[in-house]
């Protein structure tokens, strides 16, 4: 997604400041919008109740003597889908149910959706509390993982997963943060780097990427595959890099390579989403073997499990 962010909220006043604008179809920031009234996904609680449960919930863990202190209450994700979206209510329903199971698998939160009526984009508030479980609470917190990476790999993947149904049915598609990233890039160095790499006469994988784009005249002054990103820049005839780095995730861009050399072969479209879903299965158990490594080398550090595709959808 274009945009995804996440807000702590540190008071039980910020809460009720935060419910009344997010409820409120009146407010100068909402003329165009249709408002979706807020509700609780995993029990028939209104506001007030889901606030009473998440403060006693905090309660019930906070230090009472040294120890560090709860900050926040809740957080406050938003996931803006771009300008011409128009999702349908089985995407609306397909997108808060693997974004809830990904982020908050207690299904303890508030949710609403925020319906743009002239542009057609779409804002999908979600208030997830500071701790899992009312009746036995842990604390929401996770010091391997950053919350907002985690927040925006899961809104793209599901936009992947609803891109492969639009595709199906020659739908426009729905465009994604990596997809943007890629587009900024074309716009800045005149031409992208995905597109540069689709020429490459050889094959192109995790092994030798990194190369390849020395090979086509730019620095990499990051490349992570644990992290599953990499950044370039230009290089001048002195040898110095000219403006700032650009950041770009190493899958994203092996799947637009294997789509731009796919659409240059003229394949049908029924072999480009085979090879486009073989190429995310392929990432997906690499995924997974990471994982497997992690368990048994490093226990304590976590991993996003992969998911797989929704036959509802």
């Amino acid at each position: 997604m274009p945009y995804t962010k996440i807000i702590p909220i540190r008071s039980v006043s910020a809460f009720r400041k935060l419910v009344n604008y997010l409820s409120n179809p009146d407010h100068p920031n909402h003329y165009d919008y249709d408002i979706e009234p807020l509700r609780c996904l995993s029990a028939n609680l209104n506001v007030e109740e889901f606030l009473q449960k998440t403060l006693t919930a905090i309660r019930k863990i906070q230090p009472r003597q040294g120890g560090r202190r709860i900050k926040n209450i809740a957080y406050l994700h938003i996931i803006r889908t771009p300008c011409g979206t128009k999702l349908t209510p089985k995407e609306r329903k397909y997108f808060i149910r693997n974004y809830v199971e990904s982020e908050a698998i207690d299904a303890n939160v508030l949710v609403t959706w925020h319906i743009n009526r002239v542009i057609g984009c779409e804002d999908l508030n979600v208030i997830v509390p500071a701790v899992i479980d009312f009746e036995f609470p842990v604390l929401r917190r996770n010091r391997y993982i950053n919350p907002i990476v985690e927040a925006r790999e899961t809104s793209d993947w599901i936009t992947n997963m609803i891109n492969a149904e639009r595709r199906k049915h020659g739908k426009e598609l729905i465009q994604t943060m990596p997809q943007r990233q890629l587009e900024l890039a074309a716009e800045r160095w005149g031409s992208s780097l995905d597109r540069e790499l689709s020429q490459w006469p050889e094959p192109i994988g995790l092994s030798n990427i990194k190369e390849v784009i020395k090979k086509l005249g730019y620095r990499v002054p990051r490349f992570s595959l644990k992290k599953n990103y990499l950044s370039i820049s230009r290089i001048v005839p002195d040898g110095k890099k000219t403006g700032r780095s650009i950041k770009f995730t190493i899958s994203s861009l092996l799947a637009e390579i294997g789509r731009l050399r796919s659409a240059s072969q003229k394949l049908s479209p029924e072999e480009q989403i085979e090879r486009t879903i073989e190429a995310m299965n392929a990432q997906a158990r690499r995924d997974a073997s990471r994982c497997e490594i992690d368990r048994v080398l490093l226990p304590k550090f976590r991993r996003k499990k992969s998911s797989q595709d929704d036959p509802d959808l």
